[in-house]
């Protein structure tokens, strides 16, 4: 598998997810990418970029192939003074379910899965429902919002 991923890629150097288009509308360059090149290197970040779901998928399914300890390390380099700050302040980047290999994975994912049943979830319905109209009309007054950025991104946060 990590043979047929690298024969697939070349370097793209141009990819930036940071950066407009990107930031504004992903979908065409990934569609795009997706046709021409569904697998590539991004130099700048030093990350294979995996576009089609089939292929993800397979990934994901090959945890002794392709591992996700890096999966919540930041794209971009966090400067020496930063980390001098960080590490003297006993911050380290922690394990988490995204961010890790099996075993401490699946007794992360099983301990998970437990809180997240389909009859738990739809019990959560009603209560983001009501948060995402509170959002909605307190965006509203401001005629445009990053909708990512202003309710999409802390949502998981508020319903856990």
């Amino acid at each position: 598998m990590a043979e047929a991923v690298e024969a697939l890629g070349e370097e793209w150097e141009g990819y930036n997810p940071l950066e407009h288009p990107m930031l504004t509308d992903p979908y065409p360059v990934y569609a795009r990418v997706r046709r021409a090149t569904p697998v590539f290197h991004a130099p700048q970040f030093d990350l294979w970029i995996v576009t089609r779901y089939s292929d993800i998928s397979n990934i994901l399914r090959r945890p002794d192939l392709f591992s996700a300890t890096n999966a919540t390390n930041p794209i971009q380099e966090v400067s020496d003074e930063a980390l001098q700050v960080l590490e003297s302040r006993g911050f380290r980047y922690p394990k988490s379910v995204f961010s890790s290999d099996p075993p401490y994975h699946t007794r992360m994912r099983n301990l998970v899965r437990r809180a997240f049943t389909a009859r738990h979830v739809a019990g959560l319905e009603p209560f983001v429902r009501a948060w995402v109209g509170r959002e909605i009309d307190r965006l509203k007054p401001l005629g445009e919002a990053d909708l990512i950025r202003e309710m999409f991104n802390p949502l998981p946060g508020f319903v856990m």
